[in-house]
């Protein structure tokens, strides 16, 4: 009778490799609900964060009406290059709708000496610069213009002659 009994294995409780795969198949479960539930979290964050994108751009509360918010009248600096003898015409009130150069008020100043040198504003923003045939330096164009009835003074275009 011993020996029947030596040849016996217990079997009162589960062993190691029954403990192992019970702990596989819990993990490749739970690995799959959570793959499951990301991939619908993700879609749903996703969409939310595509409105919240769209709607800070779009959305009324960040593009006030045009009407509702009139360009600032602001003093204006801007500079350019040119060669010897050419000519640019410069939209010196670019973004700035509605606004008029005073044509009264644009002088410059170019360098000593050169010849053919000429600037000719139009009330539409419109600043023609033609360099100097003969001589590089500094062009400075001074002017005013008038936005929603201010007038603002002391705006400059800067061109460079350049060779």
């Amino acid at each position: 009778m011993q020996n029947n009994q030596r040849g016996r294995r217990s079997e009162k409780g589960a062993t190691s490799v029954e403990y192992a795969l019970i702990i596989i198949l819990v993990v490749l479960g739970l690995g799959g609900a959570v793959k499951a539930i990301g991939t619908g979290i993700d879609g749903v964050y996703s969409g939310v964060a595509d409105n919240v994108v769209a709607g800070a751009a779009t959305g009324p509360a960040s593009t006030p009406p045009a009407s509702s918010t009139p360009p600032v009248p602001v003093k204006l600096t801007a500079t350019a290059s040119l060669a010897k003898g050419a000519s640019v015409d410069i939209n010196v009130l670019s973004g700035l709708a509605g606004a008029t150069i005073i044509l009264n008020t644009v002088t410059y100043t170019a360098p000593q000496g050169g010849n053919g040198d000429a600037v000719v504003a139009s009330a539409n923003g419109n600043i023609k610069v033609t360099a100097p045939k003969n001589k590089t330096g500094t062009m400075v164009i001074t002017y005013s213009y008038v936005l929603n009835g201010v007038t603002v003074t002391g705006n400059t275009l800067t061109v460079t002659i350049i060779a």
